[in-house]
């Protein structure tokens, strides 16, 4: 009787350790889970973690590391609040900016062509409202300086302006022995003869 005791004791033993490393080997092998996964404390994946379909996230997110929005040109992300780099922000390619644009410190622009071009007025250092009729307006609390200047050593800066006949006026400066040091006001471009 002892032996048959102890046979189904072991036994019991056997399939309880195998019950046990079989359920250990199916939770860790687990890939899907068909409900809802509430966690009350951290979750922590050591692995890629991909997520498909929408996404909400509540409070704070940290991401440490680099990464990557998107996998195709056409995805866009929408910032409803303020968006804030505390480093450098490198953007690549066309870049759309509605409203307002505030820089607090110098801008450079570093294109092929280095131009930059407004649909709107422009205005420096001024509080002055931007009315009707002007279109750069430049305002200092001293001596306001516009300068014009050029890299060349054969061609001189020039202002022009189109007059109310309908043509084009040039000012710059004289280079003559018979003129320099005084502005010349002619007719056409800047460019031209150049």
């Amino acid at each position: 009787m002892t032996n048959v005791s102890q046979t189904r004791s072991f036994t019991f033993f056997l399939l309880s350790v195998l019950a046990l490393f079989l359920s250990v080997i199916f939770i860790t092998q687990a890939t899907t889970v068909g409900s809802n996964v509430d966690v009350s404390g951290n979750l922590t994946v050591a692995g890629t973690a991909a997520v498909t379909g929408n996404s909400t996230f509540t409070g704070s997110i940290t991401g440490n590391g680099s990464g990557t929005f998107g996998d195709a040109a056409a995805d866009i992300y929408n910032f409803v609040a303020g968006l804030t780099a505390s480093s450098t922000l490198g953007v690549t390619g066309t870049t759309f900016l509605y409203g307002n644009v505030h820089l607090n410190g110098y801008a450079t622009t570093t294109a092929a062509t280095g131009n930059i071009r407004t649909e709107g007025n422009v205005g420096v250092a001024t509080t002055t409202s931007m009315t009707t009729g002007v279109v750069f307006g430049v305002e200092g609390t001293a001596t306001t300086t516009i300068a014009i200047g050029t890299s060349s050593g054969t061609k001189g800066s020039c202002l022009q302006m189109d007059g109310p006949d309908g043509n084009t006026y040039r000012i710059y400066p004289g280079a003559t022995t018979t003129d320099t040091g005084v502005l010349r006001i002619d007719r056409g471009s800047c460019n031209e003869g150049n």
